[in-house]
């Protein structure tokens, strides 16, 4: 993405609807900026995230396909400091290897800018949620999953 965009500007949902239309397949290919359903999530703390919608019309089609009836498209903040591009790259690796692994959401693909991924419905648990024991398992389980990941780049400084 050569400039950036913000917010829920029609440079946005035109960029969305591209965007959707390169990296997702079947009825994606025919989405349209005034056709998709498009929302700016609130929350992210650099990134802008975007819940992007098939239009009604052409959600059958995807359940037929097995294509995504809606996604999330991330575009990154502002980077800043000597080391923000590896870091950056760094996340993409991980977000990749987890998501190929199940142990994120899928990821769609990776452009210049940003990532397309899967899009979860989803809200941040409660401090009384934290404390439920059979949750709290679940959430262990899941970390210590990805703590024991075996990966085959070499990490420097460690």
């Amino acid at each position: 993405m050569a400039k950036k965009v913000s917010g829920d500007s029609n440079e946005m949902r035109e960029f969305a609807a591209r965007i959707c239309r390169d990296y997702l397949y079947g009825p994606w290919k025919s989405v349209t900026a005034q056709n998709i359903g498009f929302k700016h999530i609130s929350g992210g703390l650099s990134n802008l995230l975007y819940h992007i919608s098939l239009p009604e019309s052409l959600v059958e089609e995807s359940k037929d396909l097995g294509e995504p009836q809606e996604v999330l498209i991330r575009v990154y903040g502002q980077t800043h400091g000597e080391h923000a591009l590896e870091a950056l790259i760094t996340e993409s690796v991980v977000f990749t290897l987890l998501s190929e692994r199940g142990l994120g959401p899928k990821l769609h693909g990776i452009f210049p800018g940003g990532r397309i991924e899967q899009y979860i419905n989803a809200r941040p648990l409660r401090t009384g949620e934290l404390a439920d024991e059979k949750l709290s398992v679940k959430i262990a389980q899941k970390m210590a999953a990805i703590h024991t990941m075996e990966v085959t780049f070499f990490k420097s400084g460690c």
